[in-house]
């Protein structure tokens, strides 16, 4: 899934430094493995149908977080709903 809606047309060249997902959330959408972010893409396996939100984490203006005496990007955090359906729709399984 694109990230370009959540963090701009620059996704693909941004650091990511996390996706957090509750537990709660992992069981809902029936997560056998973390998801990952490869080129501004969240990768994402839901073995089960349902809903959650996930969060993600990102450096925006740079690629480390600065701060104190460091230079750099500010943290930028987002928080995703992934709905996971059984089925997909012809129109390729969104709303």
């Amino acid at each position: 899934l694109s990230l370009d809606p959540y963090f701009g047309g620059a996704s693909s060249m941004m650091t990511y430094l996390s996706v957090s997902v509750s537990d709660q959330a992992r069981d809902a959408l029936g997560l056998k493995e973390d998801p990952a972010i490869k080129d501004g893409k969240l990768v994402i396996n839901c073995t089960k149908a349902g809903s959650a939100k996930i969060t993600i984490d990102a450096v925006g203006g740079g690629s480390d977080l600065g701060g104190g005496n460091a230079t750099g990007g500010y943290k930028i955090s987002k928080t995703v709903s992934i709905i996971s359906r059984s089925s997909v729709s012809a129109s390729g399984g969104w709303f």
